[in-house]
């Protein structure tokens, strides 16, 4: 099996090359935010709670939701979104069905 982040993959393999620059990006893109984060005094789930919630419709930020698109449980969620609400960084909107 071929090891596509081998840097002699990487010579004739374009696809190898690409997603081990993905690869570095993300980590670049990760190291940041937690960075961000402890600036803030926020927990990465809460980072990450807030950017996905500034970039999606409303309707995809419903606890639920949230739970399945980070894989943690709604108890997890509602707790980070009340922390957030504490903190000032999240203003909590009721919608009526």
């Amino acid at each position: 099996m071929k090891n596509i982040f081998s840097p002699l993959e990487q010579i004739n393999n374009q696809e190898a090359k690409l997603v081990a620059g993905l690869e570095r990006l993300s980590t670049l893109f990760k190291s940041g935010l937690q960075e961000i984060a402890k600036e803030q005094k926020l927990m990465p789930l809460q980072t990450q709670l807030l950017l996905f919630i500034s970039e999606h419709s409303a309707g995809l930020c419903s606890v639920t939701h949230l739970a399945v698109e980070f894989s943690v449980t709604k108890a997890t969620v509602s707790d980070s979104l009340k922390t957030l609400v504490l903190k000032d960084c999240l203003e909590k909107k009721l919608l009526l069905k």
